[in-house]
């Protein structure tokens, strides 16, 4: 019943039988070589592409593909999920075209509506003539363009709940999606947001990769995972020798006593100074999307700390957790890894 003319969207409201999101469809009827998925996206890209447009130009007026769901008071305990959507980098824009399109907001913490990141996928017709789109919905709290800066971002996820308690960024998605980015203009933010003045900071980052769990602070030493008496797991550093503690050791920093993989530092500044050269001994591999993928989950915890060492965010106080996860991959991506990188 969809008609032939490009940007024509007449939808199909299946939601309940496809998914618990919104999806949607378009019709597009032209010529050219449909069969198989990259030659349809490529040898018609101009199509397609006007056919994305004429969606994103119904999300912007009255038109909604399906409704977007409503946040409640009840549901502020919960994790936020906030999208960013970066560009196409050059040699992507050269052979294909932009399927993401942002529909609502930025109120990571507010109630209300949500926000929606729609996918369209170029769709041949059991003709094996007509062409359509096909728009799935994805619901987050917050969806972010990728005109957004790094700074509305952290504005937006860390600019109050940073002055409130424990906080944890924890960074999802596909290799070359910009999480590692993101986290870095996010740590360099905190330089100027943190608090300024006196007082020691703990500060860790341990690499996992795989059952490996190394210290990023002292010269990438082994650590083990161990369960607290609270049951929660720390990592602990295991026994190094006497050669290999000494050259571990970091000028200005005082290692924690208490077998933690941690550094206290005296300010806050030099608690970001220890985050960002522990990132460059992350490690890193080439793939199909870039020459130097994070090939494991890095996880950087600061806070401040009392005169007896009193910290992890007791009494209300700041204890932030910054978690960049290595990418999921794209099946093309698989043969650039030995197995234990997978």
């Amino acid at each position: 019943p969809l008609g032939p003319r490009v940007g024509q969207l007449e939808h199909d409201r299946r939601n309940a039988a496809l998914a618990p999101m919104g999806n949607a469809t378009s019709a597009i009827e032209t010529s050219g070589d449909c069969h198989g998925t990259a030659a349809r996206r490529q040898n018609n890209r101009d199509v397609f592409g006007a056919g994305v447009s004429a969606f994103r130009q119904e999300l912007s007026g009255d038109g909604c593909p399906a409704p977007i769901p409503i946040r409640e008071a009840s549901m502020r305990a919960r994790p936020r999920v906030v999208v960013r959507k970066r560009p196409l980098f050059e040699h992507e824009a050269a052979q294909d075209f932009d399927v993401l399109s942002c529909q609502g907001g930025t109120d990571v913490w507010g109630e209300g509506d949500a926000a929606a990141l729609w996918v369209t996928r170029a769709m041949l017709a059991a003709d094996h003539r007509t062409m359509y789109c096909e728009h799935h919905g994805f619901y987050a709290d917050a969806v972010f363009g990728e005109a957004a800066s790094t700074a509305e971002v952290y504005n937006a996820v860390l600019g109050g709940p940073l002055q409130h308690g424990s906080t944890t960024v924890l960074c999802f998605g596909q290799t070359g999606s910009g999480k590692t980015f993101t986290l870095a203009g996010i740590i360099d933010i905190l330089r100027e947001a943190l608090p300024s003045g006196g007082g020691r900071w703990r500060v860790s980052a341990l690499e996992v990769a795989g059952n490996a769990v190394t210290d990023l602070l002292h010269a990438s030493a082994r650590c083990v995972l161990r369960d607290d008496a609270g049951r929660c797991t720390r990592a602990v550093l295991l026994p190094a020798s006497s050669a290999e503690a000494d050259a571990a050791g970091e000028v200005g920093a005082e290692p924690s006593s208490s077998g933690a993989p941690c550094l206290l530092v005296g300010s806050a500044a030099e608690a970001i100074d220890a985050i960002v050269d522990a990132a460059r001994r992350r490690s890193t591999h080439r793939t199909g999307v870039h020459d130097a993928s994070s090939r494991t989950h890095a996880v950087y915890q600061l806070e401040p700390v009392d005169s007896e060492g009193t910290g992890r965010g007791a009494g209300g106080r700041l204890c932030l957790t910054l978690v960049d996860l290595a990418g999921s991959e794209w099946a093309r991506d698989q043969v650039s890894h030995e197995r234990a990188r997978r």
